[in-house]
């Protein structure tokens, strides 16, 4: 509650004070109403339980030096009043000589009055009791016959045998007391919730604060400056040279510079402090300098925090080069390259057909480097449309196109700020969008969609293909320019066709895996399935061979993978049961089948029945043979081109 004190000027406008008062009832303010007469009785007041005061004449100006900074609303003597005083003394006593006794406020400009009512008219100011009875007997001796003004004129001009006419205050000058008082106190309250929020957002900053004035000194200091500089709280500094409270702390500098210093690491009392210092300037002059450091280990602190922020987004990486199934030569050498390719922070190229686990290779490298710590992000750009790849790899601000999100939206390039981005199937993106990365490959920097505005990023970019992107060169489907910025390293990533000595392998664990997961209990693969698995080519690579040990899994009956199982699950029809050639297992009665077809033009045959089947849609084709949309059109291509 806001409270003030009215200062009644003297007892006969006791009821039109708190008829003003009733009139306005401030909210959220409390007004209390008293009566002093003299120096005295001010002193005794509790003025200090109260917010705001309104008073006249020698009161106020007593106040006003007991508290120079209390805010007081003065009862000003209006020229209508003293004219009407000095009328009534006129008009009483018909005097020759009188005197207008009071605050110097009170008294302004009152001379000129003589003139206009054919008698000389004295101005005294006093400002205590004891000052307005000696100045009243002098003015007695010169002659005053009548003395106008307050209650302390009045009662000093009664102790010296002199009459007084008292200068009355009007309803008009109470009201307008009372309503400038509650505008101030509205103006004072506003202040004081300004300068609490100012306060709460500097203590609660996890930043130290400190600002200077021109001259150097401190006028600003917030809780976490007193707690990294080792200074009780309680310690008043605020006027202090701040070279005696943080000597060489380039404020100084700043002020006369005029250039801000940011991110600026210090040592101060053995600790490690980032900090930076910018300018205060109004209308172009600088009037001070303000001084935001924390602890290195604070920033430390709080990127860990992002850290298991993107954690918790899913923009980690989870494989490790250990996740890698094989012991082949070719698989051990990609592995060798890319364990070398990881120590330094070149752009990488991994080269290789559809589900050979390039996304794998990407990790491994990431999670082997010394950005590790950062996100890790993996974008697929043959599955989206090149207007949203564009606002996912670039973000975009609010209102940049119809649907846009409010506030905009981060892209995965910011995202992966101090981290790795994966792109796969980068032979997949429009021309137009690869100028567009180049430019983040040159500048190390990106562009929301819809601002003008570059945001510096730090990413290693590591991209994968399935296409030779050297033949889309030629064919001016791929920027020869960007291929040299992202062919910079590059890994061949071989086909499981050509890890044979790890399919068997591959297919064991996956299998062991499904069957924790659908809790089955698969014992291992029949020789002449083994054989099998040996002899397919594996057109999907890893991806398909780990779907079709799913489906083995969830769909086997027996404790042992069969024959007959794994061709039921490579096979579209029954009459392709004998795509591979074996020779039977000793012990076993199988029929001995020949091959029906060759495997190329099985692969094509299964390509062309899978899109049969879902109704010549690609997408779904696609899904149904576990390999990318962009691999089947490359598929249907060469099919097209063989026949």
């Amino acid at each position: 509650m806001f409270r003030i004190l009215f200062i009644v000027p003297y007892d006969a406008i006791q009821l039109e004070v708190e008829q003003a008062v009733n009139l306005y009832k401030p909210k959220g303010m409390s007004i209390d109403l008293t009566n002093v007469i003299g120096v005295e009785d001010t002193e005794k007041l509790n003025i200090g339980i109260y917010d705001l005061i309104i008073a006249r004449g020698i009161t106020y100006a007593t106040i006003k030096q007991m508290d120079p900074n209390k805010p007081i609303i003065e009862i000003g003597v209006t020229g209508f009043e003293l004219i009407r005083a000095i009328s009534e003394a006129k008009s009483l006593y018909n005097p020759k000589k009188i005197a207008v006794v009071g605050w110097k406020d009170m008294i302004h400009a009152v001379k000129e009055l003589g003139n206009l009512c054919d008698m000389e008219i004295l101005c005294q100011s006093v400002e205590s009791d004891q000052e307005a009875k000696m100045v009243t007997g002098e003015l007695k001796k010169q002659g005053v016959e009548v003395i106008v003004g307050g209650l302390m004129a009045c009662n000093a001009a009664d102790a010296n045998g002199l009459p007084c006419v008292f200068i009355k205050t009007v309803k008009e000058t109470i009201e307008k007391s009372v309503v400038e008082a509650i505008n101030t106190a509205r103006a004072i309250i506003e202040q004081q919730d300004k300068a609490n929020l100012f306060k709460t957002i500097m203590d609660y900053s996890t930043e130290a604060i400190i600002s200077v004035d021109k001259t150097g000194h401190i006028t600003t200091m917030n809780k976490m400056a007193y707690r990294i500089l080792n200074l009780p709280y309680q310690m008043e500094l605020i006027g202090k040279s701040i070279q005696d409270v943080m000597p060489h702390s380039k404020l100084s500098e700043v002020i006369v510079s005029g250039k801000s210093e940011m991110n600026k690491v210090i040592k101060y009392q053995g600790t490690l402090l980032n900090t930076n210092i910018v300018p205060l300037e109004v209308k172009g002059d600088v009037k001070g300098a303000i001084k935001m450091f924390q602890k290195v280990t604070k920033i430390q602190e709080v990127e860990s925090e992002i850290r298991k922020a993107i954690h918790k987004k899913g923009l980690v990486a989870k494989y490790t080069f250990d996740n890698i199934i094989g012991e082949s030569s070719t698989v051990k050498k990609a592995i060798g390259a890319a364990l070398k390719y990881s120590s330094v922070s070149s752009n990488i190229l991994l080269i290789g057909e559809t589900g050979t686990g390039k996304e794998l290779f990407a990790q491994g490298i990431h999670q082997a480097s010394n950005r590790k710590e950062g996100p890790f992000v993996a974008i697929n750009c043959a599955a989206l449309p090149e207007n949203l790849l564009e606002t996912e790899l670039f973000g975009y601000v609010e209102g940049a196109f119809t649907g846009a999100l409010k506030g905009g939206k981060v892209g995965f390039f910011e995202l992966a700020h101090g981290g790795t981005v994966f792109l796969d199937e980068i032979n997949e993106v429009s021309l137009s969008l690869q100028a567009k990365l180049l430019r983040v490959l040159e500048e190390k920097e990106i562009r929301r969609v819809g601002d003008d505005r570059v945001i510096p990023i730090d990413v290693r970019i590591i991209t994968a293909t399935n296409a030779n992107l050297g033949e889309k060169v030629e064919r001016g489907e791929f920027r020869r320019d960007l291929l040299y910025r992202l062919n910079v390293l590059n890994i061949k990533i071989p086909p499981l066709r050509e890890r044979e000595d790890d399919i068997l392998a591959l297919a064991e664990y996956y299998i062991n895996k499904f069957n924790l997961k659908f809790e089955k209990h698969i014992e291992g693969i029949e020789e002449d399935a083994r054989q099998a698995f040996m002899e397919y080519r594996w057109p999907g690579n890893i991806r398909e061979l780990k779907n079709i040990c799913e489906r083995l899994v969830v769909l086997s009956e027996y404790s042992m993978i069969t024959y007959e199982d794994f061709i039921a699950q490579v096979s579209f029809e029954s009459e392709m049961l004998d795509i591979i050639k074996r020779e039977p297992v000793k012990g076993k009665h199988y029929v001995q089948r020949e091959p029906i077809l060759n495997i190329d033009k099985l692969e094509s045959y299964t390509i062309l029945e899978a899109l049969e089947k879902a109704g010549h849609n690609k997408s779904i084709a696609a899904k149904m043979l576990g390999i990318s949309r962009s691999t089947l059109w490359r598929k249907l291509k060469e099919i097209e081109d063989n026949d």
